[in-house]
Parts: structure tokens; sequence; C-alpha cells
């Protein structure tokens, strides 16, 4: 009999280790009222007629700003990081941030239009 085989990275409707990590962190925000809501992959960005992205988190801010967070772990590829770039150029009127969980922390980069 053959062992059951389990697929790297994240199971289909639900968070990894670090996407939980962040939402823990977004949930005592929301208690402090530091920010409104926040919604776990509510959304697809388009990007271009055959590429689409879909953020980790969007986030209410405290003042209604919108913003989402894509969470990484200790590697980024090129392809999330491109994703990532485009649309923050083709939606400017949204703030786009990433964090990236690794064992020495979390580094949070704001991305800017290219």
């Amino acid at each position: 009999m053959k062992p059951n085989i389990i697929a790297l990275g994240r199971l289909r409707n639900q968070m990894n280790k670090a996407e939980a990590a962040h939402a823990a962190e977004l949930e005592l925000l929301k208690r402090v009222g530091e920010i409104q809501e926040y919604l776990w992959q509510p959304l697809r960005l388009k990007l271009a007629p055959d590429c689409t992205y879909e953020p980790d988190f969007l986030v209410l801010t405290a003042s209604g700003a919108i913003e989402f967070h894509e969470i990484k772990g200790g590697y980024i590829t090129d392809d999330a990081l491109v994703k990532l770039r485009v649309a923050a150029q083709r939606f400017p009127f949204f703030v786009f941030r990433l964090y990236q969980y690794t064992r020495r922390g979390v580094k949070i980069k704001e991305l800017l239009p290219l």
C-alpha cells in the first residue's frame, strides 16, 4: 500500500502558519481599534487578460483606507513579487504591504507603484 502523500504548500481553504500568525496579529489590532475589519482571501484582482492576483488579506483601517497584505515565509519567488508590484501599479488607490515571516521575525515592506 502506498503511504498518504501530502502536497507541499497551502491546503485549500486553510491558512498556512504565517497567515494564521498574521490573522492573530490583525485580530489584536481590531480589538484595540487600529483596524475596523480584515478578511482572508476575499477577492481576486485582474492584472492582465490571463493573470490574476489573490491577496492574502484585505484590511480596512480605522481611517477607512483599504490595504492588501501579502504574507510570505522565508522564501519569496520572483513571480509572487512581480504580481504584487504589478497590482500596486494597477491599483494605486490601495496600499499593498508584503509581510515576510522568518525565524528571525517579521519584515514589512510597503510596495509602491513601479
